[in-house]
């Protein structure tokens, strides 16, 4: 043997994994029904039920009690478009991810939007299969803990997790669980926990999360299957291993069989002995009494609690059950700081508000800040209650989805706490719902979502969907911003654009607006003032106006797509889309953009934006113009602009200039002669609203003043044989004109073409 070379062979954690379980070669092993392609029959075939992938994980398979393998469609399949993925489905595995590869303490990855199922061990379903007696039946949280039970006699199923339970569509427990239950005529079912369940958790105590909240998951996974179980009749037993009482202190029931190797059967016989607790297990009925579990678990009072967990509270604040606390060693005992209920209240200067839930039109909470009287909060909570309730300076609006403060230099932010994580994950709807939205822009649409996400303080231009027909995604867009950003979007009409009182819209990062039809000037004036605004006035009844910092995006979502607001060439703010109908409807899109919101927000995390910040608005003005925006444009125009592009455009065709001077009686005179009705302060306010490259001349000063100009015109030449041929001819003017630039009017080809036959201009005689 070499010097260096090691005396064993290092086993992966896959292998060191299966040793401790007992897996082997010939036990590793479950019989399955697989479909032949040719005939369509059934056949069994072998499968392993754990295996190692390449990142050295461990793959645990989940099949049914008819021996079928969950299959669902791989996440990149698109059905309504061929593509490669389409015919390659997805093998349900629950992955126990290797320990170099655990983030934020997830050890397990389940297919996500596919369900939970149990893992029922291959002893358990031929138990199934002959209708065998099944005394008692045990539920552990974890395949590893089932298979090593089951391994050593134990009647037993694993759930992916303690709060895993139930199937998904109906809300009862697992079909499987209860087809086990009725076939085998199951007595007693063991709710069976780990040796930590009584444990606090040091990591919230430091985070100061609500210590309640571990405890009261164990008992409502408990009491909640006892209730789903009371129809058939059986006992329920709330149990937990005795992780104190061994040696290493195993903590789950895989953990208890391989330190007592040797005595397997003795703790399996220990766990099925209900009447008494034995050396290995804590057990409870719960079938007639769940009171005894809230006792146990130390949540019955909030004394009960500290005393139990003292040694590690101390004299820290905690959170339990939503009210904070400190113990006082000077009268020993657990006082208040800060009840549940006043968390609802706080103060800024002289008064009082209260922070509640409010449904929107379409039945989504919205958080709102009301104001309440100090008499009416202490006749609700008693007069001492008005000392715990936060008191603060002033409102402040700071955007933050990733370091959030909801108190900055003793002020109150009004900006929500963004309440999701992102995780590693598919987001593949979410994605091709963008893509739907967007279209040719797909990527300044990810840029603008990126910017919401990380950059809630830049300003964005007023997004508009327009859409003629129904169902085309616009709405559904707004409500995905509304899950995504929660309290922080809203969706409105138009009413409530004109409403002075807007505190509502003051520390929001989008308002969206339905079904958008604005005439009104102001309202139109006040939207584009909001998307660019630094600051708001925000007003509440009976208050003060108080300025605020506003960092609103506007979302317009209409089915009037040409005239849903009238814009100029010059409202660089709005970046219009047309949307169109998709071809194929998804069933519960939002509820999968929903869930697909953490793996979005990682694929932005990682994601660098495609374009840069080239102006207030971020985007570029051109990228951001559109056909659609275009059409809006033009179908916003009153007559006498449309009348007087069409004129000036056949004066440049028609004589190959470049330029044209008129002045406002020109343009009555030569354009609108024979209608009187049309006054010309109509025509200047016109042009002046809709006509904004449209100039009047100006001096070397910078001021409007008179200028000799030329005016084109054909004038009939006699050729001596009783026959006239037509050639341009100078009409010489002075006063104040408007000066229109072919560059203005006509495409690049008219331009080209006019550069080409462009007739040289007479010298006029001044």
């Amino acid at each position: 043997m070499k010097k260096d070379e090691p005396n064993e062979k290092i086993q992966s954690y896959f292998g060191q994994r299966m040793s401790d379980l007992g897996v082997t070669k010939t036990n590793n092993k479950i019989d399955l029904f697989v479909e032949d392609e040719a005939s369509g029959q059934k056949f069994k075939k072998s499968f392993p039920i754990f295996t190692e992938d390449r990142d050295g994980s461990i793959d645990i398979l989940i099949y049914t009690l008819s021996r079928d393998i969950f299959e669902y469609d791989h996440p990149d399949a698109t059905p309504d478009k061929p593509n490669i993925n389409n015919d390659r489905t997805r093998v349900y595995k629950i992955k126990r991810l290797h320990p170099d590869k655990v983030t934020n303490d997830q050890k397990y990855v389940i297919p996500k939007g596919q369900g939970t199922h149990p893992f029922i061990p291959p002893s358990v379903l031929t138990k199934y299969e002959k209708k065998e007696k099944i005394k008692t039946l045990a539920m552990t949280e974890g395949a590893f803990k089932a298979w090593k039970g089951a391994l050593h006699g134990a009647d037993i199923v694993g759930l992916s997790s303690i709060t895993h339970y139930k199937d998904k569509k109906s809300g009862d427990l697992h079909p499987d669980i209860i087809k086990i239950i009725l076939a085998c005529e199951v007595e007693n079912v063991i709710v069976l926990y780990d040796g930590d369940c009584l444990n606090m958790s040091l990591k919230s105590l430091q985070n100061g999360e609500d210590l309640y909240m571990r405890p009261s998951q164990f008992y409502n996974s408990a009491t909640n299957i006892r209730s789903l179980l009371k129809e058939y009749k059986v006992s329920v037993f709330f149990a937990h291993v005795l992780s104190d009482s061994t040696p290493d202190m195993p903590k789950g029931l895989d953990d208890l069989l391989i330190i007592k190797k040797g005595h397997e059967k003795a703790v399996i016989n220990d766990l099925n002995t209900l009447k008494t607790n034995g050396t290995y297990f804590i057990k409870l009925d719960l079938t007639d009494n769940q009171k005894k579990l809230v006792k146990y678990l130390n949540i019955d009072k909030i004394d009960n609690f500290y005393d139990y967990h003292q040694k590690l509270i101390g004299e820290k604040e905690f959170v339990y059950y939503g009210t904070r606390y400190r113990y006082n060693t000077y009268e020993n005992s657990i006082e208040v700081v800060m009840p549940k209920e006043a968390q609802r209240y706080y103060r800024v200067g002289n008064d009082y508000y209260e922070i509640y839930q409010r449904p929107n039109k379409y039945g989504d909470l919205e958080e709102h800040s009301g104001v309440r009287l100090k008499s009416t909060i202490m006749d609700d909570h008693g007069k001492h209650f008005i000392k715990f309730i936060p008191k603060f300076k002033d409102f402040v609006n700071v955007p933050d989805h990733v370091n959030y403060q909801r108190v900055i230099h003793n002020c109150y932010n009004s900006y929500s706490p963004f309440t999701h994580k992102s995780e590693p994950g598919d987001c593949s709807h979410t994605l091709e719902f963008i893509k739907h939205i967007f279209e040719e822009q797909y990527e300044m649409g990810l840029d603008y979502m990126q910017l919401l996400y990380q950059q809630p303080t830049q300003k964005l231009p007023i997004l508009c969907l327009v859409s003629k027909e129904n169902k085309t995604g616009k709405t559904t867009f707004a409500k995905y911003i509304r899950l995504l950003f929660s309290n922080n979007a809203t969706i409105i009409g138009n009413a409530e654009i004109e409403n002075q009182f807007n505190a509502h819209l003051s520390s929001k990062l989008v308002i969206a607006i339905d079904e958008s039809f604005i005439e009104k000037k102001l309202i139109v004036e006040k939207i584009k003032n909001m998307a660019t605004a630094d600051t708001m006035p925000m007003q509440k009844k009976g208050k003060d106006i108080v300025d605020i910092d506003f960092f609103a995006k506007i979302i317009l979502l209409s089915n009037n797509v040409e005239n849903f607001v009238t814009a100029t060439e010059e409202d660089i703010r709005y970046w219009v889309r047309g949307i169109k109908k998709p071809e194929k409807e998804i069933t519960n899109l939002l509820n999968k953009l929903l869930e697909e919101i953490p793996a979005f927000l990682d694929f932005l995390d990682k994601r660098t934006l495609s374009t840069k910040n080239e102006t207030r608005a971020w985007f570029a003005t051109d990228d951001i113009l559109t056909d659609a925006f275009r059409r809006v444009v033009e179908a916003g125009k009153p007559s006498v602009v449309k009348t007087i592009e069409h004129e000036v455009k056949e004066m440049f065709l028609e004589f190959g200039i470049e330029e044209v001077m008129l002045t406002l009686k020109d343009i009555k005179d030569m354009f609108f002669k024979t209608n009187a009705r049309i006054e010309s302060e109509y025509i200047s306010r016109s042009i002046e609203h809709h006509m904004p490259r449209v100039k009047k001349y100006k001096n070397e000063k910078g001021l409007e003043c008179p200028k000799h100009y030329k005016i084109p015109y054909w004038t009939e030449k006699p050729d001596g044989t009783g026959k006239s041929e037509f050639e341009i001819a100078w009409r010489v003017c002075n006063g104040r004109a408007y000066i229109f630039r072919s560059e203005d009017f006509l495409t690049e080809k008219q331009r080209k073409e006019l550069s080409e036959r462009q007739l040289p201009t007479e010298e006029l005689p001044f």
